[in-house]
């Protein structure tokens, strides 16, 4: 292989890496990590024992809270619901 070929080779190598370089260097970044909402629930223990008989009481708490709608959507639902009339069976 003469030199010449070879340093044809590796310019065009370079060349390549130099373009690889400039298109991912313009494409927008990736976000650097995803939203992870906080926990909905937690969880509370608490463990003592009776004075009077020495038994173990545990006492455990667990709470879940759940946001279905957003508190802006439920304010208009129950305002629209406070404006309309309840029916009212008839006999």
């Amino acid at each position: 292989m003469s030199r010449r070929t070879l340093i044809l080779i590796i310019v065009a190598a370079i060349l390549f890496h130099v373009g690889l370089f400039y298109f991912f260097g313009r494409s927008p970044a990736l976000p650097k990590a995803r939203y992870i909402p906080p926990p909905n629930f937690g969880y509370a223990e608490q463990s003592y024992r009776d004075a009077e008989s020495g038994e173990k009481i545990t006492y455990r708490e667990i709470r879940v809270s759940t946001k279905l709608v957003d508190p802006e959507t439920l304010r208009k639902l129950q305002e629209k619901q406070a404006t309309t009339p309840v029916a009212t069976p008839h006999p």
